[in-house]
Formats: structure tokens, sequence, C-alpha cells
């Protein structure tokens, strides 16, 4: 079994959001809606209008593509990276609960203070 986290794939009918195990004919499934909307795109959208690439084909394809130099000097941003992304998590997840700290320490202490002696 695998796990997967729905959020990556929400059009898949049998996603809702949760972390569920998935069996292989379940992952499948998800995988067959993925590649079905990606034709769906490409049915969609002219030939001459529709850049496909991997990031790892860097800035060739996509300049190429927008009629644009390629950068000489630039770095092809990779933001997505694991390491990013857990830096990304933790700043936010620390943001989030010192948030609630700040607020949540000074209403228990009004509600202590003023609240409960009236009751």
């Amino acid at each position: 079994l695998k796990r997967l986290h729905c959020d990556h794939w929400k059009g898949c009918m049998l996603c809702d959001g949760h972390e569920h195990e998935f069996d292989h004919d379940q992952t499948n499934v998800c995988l067959d809606y993925f590649r079905s909307h990606n034709q769906k795109v490409r049915d969609a959208v002219k030939v001459d209008q529709l850049l496909e690439f991997h990031l790892s084909e860097s800035w060739e394809p996509l300049c190429g593509f927008l009629g644009k130099p390629i950068p000489t000097n630039e770095p092809f941003p990779h933001v997505n990276s694991g390491t990013s992304f857990m830096i990304a998590y933790y700043v936010t997840r620390t943001i989030i609960l010192l948030y609630y700290a700040c607020c949540a320490i000074p209403v228990y202490y009004i509600f202590r203070k003023w609240i409960i002696p009236l009751g």
C-alpha cells in the first residue's frame, strides 16, 4: 500500500482531502484522472500556445517558447526542492503557533480576570 495525501489528487473522485491508504488499483484511478486531465488540456489548447517540459530541462524550452533570451547569469529556480519546502513548512508552522499563542494567552487572562469573577 502507498500512503498518499489527497491534496495532490483533488480531482480524483476517491479523494476527499484527507490521508488514506491507497491500494494499487485506487492509485491507478487517480493517475488515470491526472493523465486524462492533462490530455484534456492538450486537446483544448493550440499546440503553438502550449508548453510541456520537465523542470530538469532548465531555461532552454521555456525561453524558446516565450521568445526570450536564456539568462546567462541567473540560475534556474528550484523553489519546490524538498529542503526549501521543509523550511517553508516549519517557518509557517512557527508563525502560526506564535500567532495563536499571542492571541490565546491574552484572551485567557482577560477571560479569567474579568469574565469568571462576574459569574
